[in-house]
């Protein structure tokens, strides 16, 4: 019986000298946070299309302006339409046509410039053209920030 009090005593003073070792009590802790709801945010420039068609649907006047606010942008038109109908193109000065298809003004619009004006005009072509018909000529304009070198000329970046 000695020999197991012995032991007894020998485990619990063991015991007693790993706990006096650890003086450090650690704890881990979880937290979380949710949130919901909305805004709205702007990025980039504003730009919209201004259209006039001459009193008449067989030519629109197109020209695009940069609003109030927003940075200097370059800017560039393309031109959708269906086959039964041919158009013919007066470009105002400053507008050319790119190998894409995009007909590009050459200089940043400022704060609330517009382009010159792209005129066109619509031919109607095949059986029948000379029957009125609705048909529609869809614009699409697309701006971009001016870019600066170091010399500080404006240029486009359309990638």
């Amino acid at each position: 019986m000695r020999n197991q009090w012995k032991r007894a005593l020998g485990v619990c003073g063991l015991a007693g000298i790993l706990l006096a070792g650890v003086s450090a009590t650690s704890a881990y802790f979880t937290t979380y946070t949710t949130t919901s709801g909305s805004g709205s945010i702007e990025l980039g420039n504003i730009t919209h299309i201004v259209e006039e068609t001459e009193g008449h649907i067989y030519r629109k006047d197109i020209q695009i302006q940069n609003e109030e606010g927003s940075g200097p942008v370059f800017v560039r038109v393309k031109l959708f339409y269906g086959d039964r109908s041919d158009l013919s193109f007066e470009l105002g000065e400053g507008w050319s046509l790119g190998t894409d298809g995009f007909y590009y003004y050459d200089d940043a619009l400022e704060a609330t410039q517009s382009t010159s004006v792209l005129r066109v005009s619509i031919a109607r072509v095949g059986a029948d053209a000379e029957k009125p018909q609705d048909f529609n000529v869809v614009v699409v304009a697309e701006s971009t920030p001016a870019l600066y070198d170091e010399q500080g000329n404006p240029a486009p970046d359309w990638n």
